[in-house]
């Protein structure tokens, strides 16, 4: 599964997860299966071209999920109408997630509907 991170620096598997997935510098996808790693810069220009279409550029690295420490239910109803999970990060690094995620220790944020009782 390739899953995203924001990071504070794009440092491959030893990348420091960011608290915040709009204000972090980069993102790191990584390959749960192979543990390759590919950056994507806030500033490079295939980001900045696509506004706000980012999951957009998700797709086309075929990114199946997002790791975040918190979202709002906005972002997670787009992110899960987009068909990518989203799970709470619970490790600094992201090798401890990655390694969380194989071990289904990570938990997926959905979205609760009440008027499904």
């Amino acid at each position: 599964m390739k899953v995203c991170f924001p990071v504070e620096r794009c440092n491959g598997m030893g990348s420091i997860v960011h608290r915040s997935l709009s204000l972090a510098p980069c993102y790191l996808v990584v390959d749960s299966e192979t543990n390759e790693t590919m950056p994507l810069l806030r500033n490079d220009p295939k980001i900045v071209r696509r506004g706000n279409n980012f999951i957009a550029l998700l797709k086309e690295h075929m990114v199946e999920a997002f790791a975040v420490g918190s979202i709002s239910a906005v972002t997670l109803s787009i992110y899960s109408r987009s068909g990518i999970k989203v799970y709470q990060y619970q490790h600094e690094s992201v090798k401890d997630n990655v390694e969380s995620l194989r071990r289904r220790e990570l938990p997926e944020l959905v979205l609760y509907d009440k008027r499904r009782r």
